[in-house]
């Protein structure tokens, strides 16, 4: 990066997890736009449309936040598939003890 001698030049850096519900920023310092002016513009209107969206809300600590569903507790689904196979082994052994006599 280079600049001319004598001018201002700022750089913003973020990490960002992009994740199905929605990209999430991990680091960085919230950016307040309406504090700068920019001599150039863009003249994409699509690019101008989604530079608009507030990137607030994606923070760790925002109100907003996209929070990440949480896994749901297996422990039941495995105490009863364990309970199920244990009564298979009960029946296979009542219907072998059956079959002896």
């Amino acid at each position: 990066m280079t600049e001319k001698k004598g001018e201002i030049v700022a750089q913003f850096k973020y990490t960002i997890a992009v994740r199905n519900e929605g990209p999430l920023i991990i680091s960085g310092v919230p950016l307040d736009l309406s504090k700068f002016k920019s001599d150039h513009t863009i003249e994409d209107a699509k690019i101008a449309e989604k530079l608009k969206v507030s990137s607030d809300e994606f923070l760790p600590n925002s109100k907003k936040a996209v929070k990440v569903a949480k896994k749901k507790d297996n422990k039941a689904k495995k105490a009863q598939k364990k309970a199920n196979k244990e009564k298979r082994k009960e029946e296979q052994k009542k219907k072998m003890e059956a079959e002896s006599k």
